[in-house]
């Protein structure tokens, strides 16, 4: 599974961040048209099926991108009679045709992780020889509400880390630890105080001084890809997590956090007892957290050939600051 991730990622990197799910974005338009005659036969039957408790298909619209590039894959909003949406049709590229599978796989394994905090498909499958899915519709959440709910999504991946956090084995440690760090490692636009951290982490991985774990990883979590829950679901937080895409059921912890984190503009101060808290899940003191962090880059260095180097030295050694400053004062919570 992991090569077809990364495939996923590679043909995803050719285009502008996707946007899935949003219905009222800036750049965006919507194209009406009778549903008849607009899909194959296995994909009007499915629609039916699903929409037949809400009364029936009202209308269908496709979703264009004015501003931005697709994602290779066409978007189709069904509504109901009275107007509502309720769900949302993907139909794969013929172009790239196992874009939209592989996102579809993923989810249903993070789904299966972590419940119905993740929107599995309600109908996937290939018609006409193009891949396709439905979904139940989830309203797009504003900056406001995220970060009114930012404790609560924080409490999310702090639940989702206690309950997938797993002790690797020891060709783990090699494939997820020794090889991205020693990678790494001869990158050449890494600074000085970096390749200290990466020898500290090499160093205390062979005396184990640093007994890494591997956790469910998201590896794209920020706020655009938080929706609001549907209203009629059976998920207990107010919010559901969309773009499985890049999962990885046994990843490297913190690059999800940090991520996050930055994306709602959380202090060090705020970020600290998150940091505490999976300090715990992890088993690891303040300081090793960046040993996460680094193995996580190296991975991508590794995996991700597509990511511009620029990018990746430039990412990286923010969120280490970032980090650092933080860790200093979850430091300074456990001496009080």
């Amino acid at each position: 599974m992991t090569s077809a991730i990364i495939n996923y990622l590679k043909i995803k990197a050719k285009y502008v961040h996707s946007y899935t799910h949003k219905l009222w974005w800036p750049g965006s338009c919507f194209i009406s048209f009778p549903m008849e005659g607009q899909f194959s036969p296995v994909i009007s039957k499915a629609i039916d099926r699903i929409m037949q408790p809400h009364g029936g298909v009202g209308k269908v619209k496709e979703l264009i991108r004015t501003d931005r590039k697709g994602d290779g894959q066409k978007r189709f909003v069904v509504f109901d009679l009275v107007g509502s949406p309720v769900i949302i049709i993907a139909i794969s590229l013929p172009e790239y045709p196992e874009l939209l599978r592989v996102a579809a796989e993923c989810a249903v394994q993070a789904h299966a992780q972590l419940g119905e905090s993740v929107p599995a498909p309600l109908e996937m499958g290939v018609s006409d020889g193009v891949y396709f899915t439905i979904t139940r519709y989830c309203r797009p959440r504003n900056r406001w509400e995220i970060y009114r709910q930012s404790g609560q999504v924080l409490t999310w991946l702090s639940e989702a880390t206690r309950r997938t956090v797993v002790d690797p084995l020891p060709e783990e440690i090699e494939h997820d630890f020794v090889q991205p760090l020693s990678a790494l490692l001869k990158y050449d636009q890494l600074q000085q105080a970096e390749r200290d951290s990466i020898q500290e982490a090499l160093s205390e991985l062979n005396s184990e001084r640093w007994r890494p774990r591997l956790v469910l990883m998201h590896n794209d979590l920020h706020r655009g890809n938080i929706l609001k829950a549907p209203e009629q679901g059976a998920s207990s937080w107010p919010f559901v997590i969309i773009d499985w895409g890049g999962l990885r059921l046994a990843g490297h912890a913190v690059n999800d956090l940090i991520q996050l984190a930055r994306d709602l503009k959380l202090s060090p101060v705020q970020l600290a007892p998150q940091l505490k808290i999976h300090c715990e899940l992890l088993n690891c003191n303040p300081l090793q957290l960046r040993y996460y962090l680094l193995s996580a880059f190296g991975f991508f260095l590794l995996n991700l050939e597509f990511c511009p180097f620029d990018k990746l030295d430039e990412t990286l050694r923010i969120n280490l600051e970032y980090l650092d400053l933080s860790v200093v004062k979850t430091m300074e919570m456990n001496t009080n």
